[in-house]
C-alpha cells in the first residue's frame, strides 16, 4: 500500500532549452515521505541521444562525460520504461480517466525546480513523443524555484 503523503523530487539534464529539438540525456528521481522527507528510494539513468542535437553550452555546464554516457546509458524507450516503473511505485493521487469507461488510476505527485521547463516542456514531452502515458503529474508539481525565492 503506497503512502498518500509520497512525492518525487525529478531532476533532469538537456541538450537545450527546447523539449521538441533537444533531448534528455540524464533522470534523477528521488521518492520522499511527507512532511519528513524522508529518502525511500533513488534512481538514477544516463540516456543514450546524439551529440550533434545538443547546445555545446548545455554539455559543457552538465556531467556529460562522453565516456561514462558510452557505459551506462540507455536508449531512450529503456529509460521511459525504467521511470514509468519507478513513479508507478510512488504513485498516490488517484485520477478518473475523462473517457469511458472512466477507469481509475494514480500517478506520482511531482516536485522539480523548474517545474514548467523540465516537467511539463521535457518530462511530458517524453512520453508525448512516444504515444506513452506518463505516471506522473507533470502539470501540478510543486516548484521548488518558487519556494526558494520565498
Amino acid at each position: 500500500m503506497s503512502s498518500p503523503h509520497k512525492i518525487v523530487a525529478v531532476s533532469l539534464e538537456t541538450g537545450g532549452f527546447s523539449a521538441t529539438h533537444h533531448p534528455i540525456i540524464q533522470i534523477g528521481l528521488v521518492a520522499c515521505v511527507l512532511p519528513s522527507w524522508e529518502i525511500v528510494e533513488e534512481f538514477e539513468q544516463k540516456v543514450g541521444f546524439d551529440p550533434s542535437k545538443c547546445h555545446d553550452d548545455f554539455l559543457a555546464s552538465s556531467a556529460y562525460v562522453e565516456a561514462d554516457w558510452a557505459r551506462y546509458a540507455v536508449d531512450p524507450a529503456t529509460a521511459r520504461d525504467k521511470v514509468s516503473e519507478f513513479l508507478s511505485r510512488h504513485a498516490t493521487i488517484e485520477r478518473k480517466a475523462k473517457k469511458p469507461p472512466h477507469k481509475s488510476y494514480r500517478v506520482a505527485r511531482l516536485v522539480a525546480h523548474k517545474a514548467g521547463f523540465q516537467l511539463e516542456q521535457f518530462l511530458a514531452g517524453f512520453y508525448r513523443k512516444a504515444d506513452k502515458f506518463c505516471p506522473g503529474d507533470c502539470y501540478s508539481a510543486l516548484v521548488t524555484e518558487q519556494l526558494s525565492r520565498w
